[in-house]
Order: C-alpha cells, then sequence, then structure tokens
C-alpha cells in the first residue's frame, strides 16, 4: 500500500514535470521572456502637408515623454522608482501614484505619465536611470502657422468611441484627424497615418535596458504627404488684412480653380490640441471651428450686378448704349425703391449705360435690366453659367475628382429660401422680388467661395472651373502616388462682345475716379472689380468686394466679405488691395525700376 502511494506521487511528479517542460512550456517561456524581454513601439511619422511652393503647413516634431513599464520590475523596486521619480519631478508621491493608476496602457503595458516634459526633465530622468521608467521620443503634430488656414488643415485629437467602431485599426488612445484636411486624408482616405513599427530590448531583472536585441524589430513606414494649391505668403497676407473682422478671404486661380488662399474668422490655433499645455484653450477653439468661407451663406448685395449685366447682353435685351436714367429712386406700385446713392445725397446717377451702371453701381439702372430680363432668366444665368443658387458641393462636383467640399461637413444651400419662394408659384412673385434680385438682395444668397467663382467666371467669359485645394499626393520620398488636376465644371462661352462691355465697367469701378472701388486701385496693375453692400434691416450691412487682374490676362480672383461692418468699397476692396500688392509685388518692383531706368535715360 505505502508502495503503491509512493509510486502515486512520482507519478504526479513525472506529469508535472512533463508538463512544464512539454505542454506548458510556450507559456512558462513567454513569461519568462516578459520578464527580460520588452516590446517599444516605434511610432510612424505622419505624413506632411504642404502648400503649392513646399513650405510645410503640417510637419511632425519630436517630443519626449515620460513612460512608465512595471514589467519585470518588483513591487518593492517600484516603490522605490515611484519616490526617486516623484523627487526629481518635485511632486507628490501619492499623487504620482495616483495618477498613474488612472493612465491608461497600451498594448506593450506602457504608460505615458507626463507628455512634453522639459529637456531639463529628460536630462534628469536619463541620468538617474529609475528602474521602470523611461523617456521615450514621439513625433507630435506641429503647424507652424499656428492660426493659419486651420479650417482647411483641421487639427488632431484622441479617438473616441464611435470613431473606433467606424475606423479599424485603431485603439483607445491612438490619435486622429477631426478636422479638414487631417480628417479627409486619415478617415476618408487613408494616407497621412503610417504604420507604427517597433524594436525589442533585453532589460535588467531590476528593469532597466540593457541593450537592443538585433534584429527584432519591425521598421516604421510613414505617411504620404498631402499637397495643396496654397500659397502660405498669400494666406498669411490674408490672414493678416482680414485681421480680427469676422468674415472671409478666398482667393483662386480663375484658369485652374486652384485655391491659393482661404481665410475665415474668427480663427483658431490647432496647435492646442496637440499640446498638452494648452488643453485649457481647447474649448474656444471648439466655438470657432465654422468656416464662413464654405458654409457661410449671406446676400452678397451688388457684386451680382456682373452676373445681371453679362444676362442682359447675352440675352439681348439691353445694348451697351443703352440708357436708364436715374433720379436717386424707382416708382413701384405705391411706393419707391431707392438708388444706394439716395441715402447720402438724394439725388440719381443721371443717364447711365452699362459700364456706367457698374462703374457707379447704379442701382436703378440695375432696376430697369432686371425687370427686362425677368427673374427666370436672372436665375437661369445665375445657376447654369455662373454656379449660384445650388448647393457648391453638388454644383462644383466633377466624377473621379477631390472636391473640396469634403471638408466641409454639412453641404451649405444657399437658394433654399430662393426656391422656397419660388415654389409658391408666380401669383406670388412681384415685380418688387425681380428688383431686389437684380441687385443681390431678397432672398438671393451664396458663400464667399460661390462669389469668387462666379467672378472667375466672368474673367474667363464663362468657363467654370472645380474649386481645388489638393493638387497631389506623395509618398515621404517625393513620389507621386495620385495627383488631382484642374477640372472644369462646365463652360458656356460668352460673347467677345459681352465681355469686353462688361470687363470695361468693372475696370472703371477700380480705375475711374467715380468708380466704387477708386480708392483701392493699384498703379501698375489692370485690376476689375465689383463691390457690394448688402444691407440687413436695423443692422450694419455685410461689405463685399470680388475682383480679378490681370483683366485681359485673369491670374487671380478674390473675394473679401467682411460682415458687419459698413460698404463694400471702404471696408472691403482696400483688403484686396493690400492682397494684390502681395501677389504681384514682385512684378509691380520690376515695372517700377524699369519706369525709373527709362526715366534716367530721358533725362
Amino acid at each position: 500500500m505505502a508502495f503503491l502511494a509512493v509510486l502515486a506521487v512520482f507519478g504526479v511528479i513525472i506529469l508535472r514535470l512533463w508538463s512544464l517542460q512539454f505542454a506548458e512550456r510556450e507559456r512558462f517561456l513567454a513569461l519568462a521572456q516578459r520578464n527580460y524581454l520588452r516590446t517599444i513601439e516605434e511610432p510612424a511619422l505622419r505624413g506632411r502637408i504642404f502648400d503649392r511652393h513646399g513650405r510645410a503647413l503640417a510637419e511632425n516634431v519630436p517630443v519626449y515623454d515620460l513612460v512608465v513599464n512595471w514589467v519585470g520590475v518588483p513591487p518593492a523596486a517600484r516603490s522605490r522608482s515611484l519616490a526617486r521619480l516623484a523627487e526629481l519631478l518635485r511632486e507628490d508621491p501619492e499623487a504620482l501614484q495616483a495618477r498613474l493608476k488612472t493612465t491608461r496602457r497600451n498594448l506593450f503595458w506602457d504608460r505615458t505619465l507626463n507628455r512634453e516634459i522639459d529637456f531639463d526633465q529628460v536630462v534628469a530622468v536619463r541620468e538617474a536611470q529609475i528602474p521602470g521608467v523611461e523617456v521615450r521620443v514621439r513625433p507630435m503634430r506641429h503647424y507652424p502657422f499656428g492660426p493659419t488656414a486651420s479650417h482647411l488643415i483641421g487639427y488632431l485629437g484622441e479617438i473616441n468611441e464611435s470613431e473606433l467602431q467606424r475606423c479599424p485599426g485603431y485603439t483607445m488612445g491612438d490619435w486622429i484627424g477631426k478636422l479638414g484636411l487631417e480628417r479627409r486624408y486619415e478617415v476618408e482616405i487613408p494616407v497621412l497615418k503610417g504604420k507604427d513599427g517597433y524594436r525589442k530590448v533585453q532589460v535588467f531583472a531590476n528593469g532597466l535596458v540593457s541593450g537592443e536585441i538585433p534584429g527584432a524589430y519591425k521598421p516604421s513606414a510613414p505617411g504620404r504627404d498631402v499637397w495643396t494649391t496654397l500659397d502660405a505668403d498669400l494666406q498669411l497676407a490674408a490672414e493678416r488684412v482680414l485681421g480680427g473682422s469676422p468674415g472671409a478671404i478666398v482667393a483662386m486661380d480663375p484658369r485652374t480653380g486652384d485655391i491659393l488662399a482661404m481665410v475665415s474668422h474668427p480663427t483658431f490655433d490647432p496647435n492646442v490640441f496637440v499640446r498638452s499645455r494648452r488643453v485649457g484653450q481647447r474649448a474656444q477653439a471648439l466655438r470657432n471651428q465654422f468656416n464662413v468661407a464654405l458654409n457661410g451663406v449671406y446676400a452678397f448685395g451688388s457684386v451680382f450686378k456682373t452676373v445681371l449685366a453679362i444676362a442682359a447682353l447675352e440675352e439681348g435685351v439691353v445694348k451697351p448704349e443703352d440708357t436708364f436714367h436715374c433720379t436717386g429712386r424707382y416708382k413701384i406700385g405705391e411706393g419707391w425703391k431707392h438708388c444706394h446713392i439716395w441715402w447720402k445725397y438724394q439725388w440719381g446717377h443721371g443717364d447711365m449705360d452699362l459700364v456706367e451702371g457698374l462703374q457707379r453701381s447704379c442701382d436703378v439702372y440695375f432696376y430697369h435690366v432686371g425687370l427686362k430680363l425677368g427673374q427666370e432668366k436672372i436665375i437661369r444665368y445665375a445657376r447654369e453659367v455662373f454656379g449660384l443658387i445650388d448647393p457648391p458641393g453638388h454644383r462644383y462636383r466633377v466624377e473621379g475628382q477631390e472636391s473640396l467640399f469634403t471638408l466641409v461637413g454639412e453641404n451649405p444651400d444657399p437658394g433654399k429660401a430662393l426656391k422656397s419662394r419660388l415654389q409658391k408659384g408666380p401669383s406670388q412673385w412681384f415685380a418688387g422680388d425681380t428688383l431686389n434680385l437684380s441687385i443681390g438682395q431678397g432672398e438671393l444668397a451664396a458663400t464667399p467661395l460661390q462669389v469668387t467663382v462666379m467672378t472667375a467666371v466672368a474673367a474667363t467669359g464663362g468657363m467654370l472651373s472645380q474649386p481645388r485645394l489638393v493638387s497631389r499626393i506623395t509618398e515621404a520620398d517625393g513620389t507621386l502616388w495620385k495627383e488631382f488636376p484642374p477640372a472644369m465644371v462646365s463652360e458656356h462661352p460668352l460673347k467677345p462682345e459681352t465681355v469686353a462691355v462688361v470687363k470695361e465697367g468693372l475696370r472703371r469701378v477700380v480705375n475711374h475716379r467715380y468708380g466704387t472701388a477708386y480708392d483701392s486701385r493699384v498703379e501698375g496693375l489692370d485690376v476689375l472689380g465689383k463691390t457690394g453692400t448688402a444691407e440687413k434691416v436695423g443692422q450694419i450691412p455685410d461689405a463685399w468686394y470680388a475682383c480679378f487682374a490681370p483683366g485681359d490676362d485673369p491670374e487671380i480672383a478674390i473675394t473679401v466679405a467682411v460682415l458687419r461692418s459698413g460698404h463694400g468699397g471702404d471696408v472691403a476692396a482696400p483688403m484686396a488691395q493690400q492682397l494684390l500688392q502681395t501677389y504681384f509685388a514682385k512684378r509691380l518692383q520690376k515695372r517700377t525700376d524699369l519706369e525709373g531706368k527709362q526715366e534716367e535715360a530721358r533725362l
């Protein structure tokens, strides 16, 4: 009996030894390796965002994080490490312990205790060689121009629960694009986010790293770079001239649709979302994310007279030499519609032809023209030729091309009020409504970008190009991955005589002493433009100015919209003047130098 008991004991021992050496070998080997091997994540560099000239609008900079990993560190050593760490950081050990417990660990058991620590702390921690504690270098997103173009570029933030469900491959604690290009080219077209790697290191029994294990690593792969059509110098200039005024500025190449600058104010600094020390500024930044240029819908006043002039000439309802007499007001039913000059002088412009009507922005002239055209033709030209009224995200869409309106969230519908009014039937549309429509008032509205497109169509004689913000995407080494060439939305070639007459009127707006933007002319540059003042009952009007230059070979179209500010010629036009001087600075300087040399030679 005793023999059987001894045999049973030996059997159990042998079975256990077999289990340890064979059946559970892999598990215990993994546990043993975890005590002396550690896997360290190597975060990938995020793809950069550039302007058209290769200046970084979003890049990566190295920062230092304080990381704790207790794997393989005995409890007594952990307590000593925390005490030493608290001494170096000048913090209460209990508070440090409490914060560590609430800190989320990653897949490799790392806990980031402090982000973006000072260099002095980096040196102190590394010199102290605290078991289980180390300093890690991490690439952090950086926006070198701060608030510049932030509504377009967007920002990063920590991923939330709903994003985790929609975006496979992420875990809690990861960062993801939240707005603009940062979101578009990560969530919808995943190119900015690279692929993380790792390396394995050997650690001593006390948790200190002894060295890397050769060959035990997976290199990270950087994300792809996004190249925009923005001109950083012009963008900075536009931000500066708009200043703190609420509104928007849009600059576009009318030949290609390239967005050269787009400013919306109020604005925000995307760096506040990635810098841990600026967390207190995030609430205000979140409140300032409405993009006035893309999402703001406003009546745009007399800048619409360009559309009316072109429609009238194309339809033949007026000739360039036809005149209408302006007494400062227009009789409509039992009341009057006043010209803008009436409120200032209480008299009119006198006899006006089309060129003079544009030059002096005579409302009465365009009342006559609008009634001759009728609301149906006005709306048809506004929609079909100039891309107004319909939601721009739908109107400007070209199959196979990237749309600027993928960045805006909910697509604005500037024509909603007008279409609602028209649905009531002809019996509910009155002559006074047509008069309002003729001068860009009433239910007619547009976004600042739409006004820029409208101006570009006039500048190019009927060519409507898709607004383009992204030109190409490249690999980190510069190799082309995908290109987005300019695209045409529609072509409605205008009669050469129509273009010539309207351009002369717009030229005189800026360059004739009685033009409404005469004080904003640019010496040596052929600027054509149209001012607008959108009246609002009981409020300060919105100031508009839409222009392009040079007149006969347009390179740039600019729209300035300053909300609740005054008259277009007084407020908006001087801002565009400064931008044109910035954009054409080198050519204007060459012209000045040449004229100086010619004068010296003459003398």
